[in-house]
């Protein structure tokens, strides 16, 4: 599983959710996910590259794929704060 997690401009973090390695796969291979991510290493996902995820989702029309929806709500709450997220590997 990789965790999850909203780091506020204040440094707090808050625990979103998790994605498994399937469900992220099939995120980069739909080009949600940048290919330079991997499961297996942490990594930080800034506002900026958040934003553009959206707009690739919108523009893609992936908004009611399962996976993609999924990944979504993450997203936009992250986005509501204008956050970033942690993805911590097991």
């Amino acid at each position: 599983m990789l965790d999850l997690y909203l780091i506020t401009d204040k440094g707090t973090k808050q625990h979103l959710g998790g994605l498994e390695e399937d469900h992220f796969e099939n995120l980069k291979k739909k080009g949600i996910i940048n290919m330079r991510y991997d499961y297996y290493k942490d990594f930080t996902l800034r506002q900026e590259e958040i934003l553009q995820m959206q707009k690739n989702i919108h523009l893609k029309g992936l908004e009611n794929d399962p996976e993609v929806a999924h990944l979504l709500s993450f997203l936009f709450t992250v986005s509501a704060v204008n956050g970033s997220i942690a993805a911590e590997a097991d």
